[in-house]
């Protein structure tokens, strides 16, 4: 049996508090016996790109970095796998919306760059929205498949593979996410994994019936909710994350 984790809170300008929060948030789930965690989208700063601004490119840092330098160690001293979200400056220059796996001995198994980079439409909901397209450019690692010691771990890329996966995004609700989230549930059930969505506004469990032994979220055993700072894990027998 294995149990999982997904982080949520909500961010802001000071990147030591965030990175303080996920930390107190990430011993929290390792105490309730999870031996992967995922912190939401861009995890260290805010969700930045409902506005086009220069200045938020002086948040990007190298990864490996000091923030998955500081992460892994966590993930050292918790014996657990990590998944750690941050803004990316490459060596050549380029931005990434990044999300660096962190194993148990605190080295980065590997990294994953967002592909999919969504411009999001202000005229087509009230919600805020933003350019992703302005920060990042679309990734070109593809969708890699990282060797854990508890299992494997893939970026959901809407096909099957290993038989567990994990995701991290901020909540929207436009056509193209909601077919995304029903795509990801149908495969789900069909391939035998379970999915983890942790993101800035929700978080979201979705197992397979044979994966489903429990749900624990700190709102009191909810397994979809809203709210600035919470976290969900599950238990998963079988193939896992």
């Amino acid at each position: 049996m294995l149990r999982i984790a997904g982080i949520q809170f909500i961010g802001h300008a000071d990147k030591a508090a965030n990175v303080e929060t996920a930390e107190r948030l990430v011993r929290q789930t390792a105490a309730r016996g999870a031996k992967i965690a995922c912190l939401p989208e861009l995890f260290n700063t805010m969700y930045f790109c409902v506005e086009t601004r220069p200045e938020y490119f002086d948040w990007a840092e190298p990864v490996p970095g000091p923030t998955t330098e500081r992460m892994g160690a966590l993930a050292r001293e918790l014996g657990i796998v990590l998944i750690t979200p941050v803004f990316e400056k490459a060596p050549d220059g380029r931005y990434f919306n990044c999300a660096a796996v962190l194993g148990p001995d605190g080295r980065m198994i590997g990294k994953y760059r967002k592909s999919s980079i969504p411009f999001m439409d202000a005229a087509q909901s009230s919600e805020p929205r933003g350019n992703e397209k302005f920060y990042f450019e679309p990734g070109d690692l593809g969708f890699p498949t990282f060797a854990t010691p508890f299992g494997p771990i893939r970026r959901f890329s809407g096909s099957a593979g290993p038989p567990a996966y994990t995701t991290s995004a901020p909540d929207t609700r436009s056509p193209s996410a909601t077919s995304s989230r029903c795509c990801v549930r149908v495969r789900a059930f069909r391939f035998v994994f379970a999915w983890i969505r942790a993101g800035s506004g929700r978080t979201t469990c979705r197992c397979s019936s044979a994966t489903q032994p429990g749900c624990a979220t700190s709102s009191g055993g909810r397994r979809r909710f809203r709210s600035l700072e919470r976290w969900t894990t599950c238990s998963t027998s079988g193939a896992a994350f």
